[in-house]
């Protein structure tokens, strides 16, 4: 990634791993709330 977008590679992997930990997040979010409302 930093070699096509011209950035320093610090750059490219905070934007990576800011990526993954949105994935992370919105996925148990989304578990949790199909959980719940299974629960009622």
């Amino acid at each position: 990634m930093s070699r096509v977008v011209g950035v320093p590679t610090y750059i490219a992997d905070v934007i990576v791993a800011t990526s993954l930990i949105a994935v992370l997040v919105a996925t148990l979010l989304t578990q949790y709330r199909v959980r719940w409302g299974q629960d009622k």
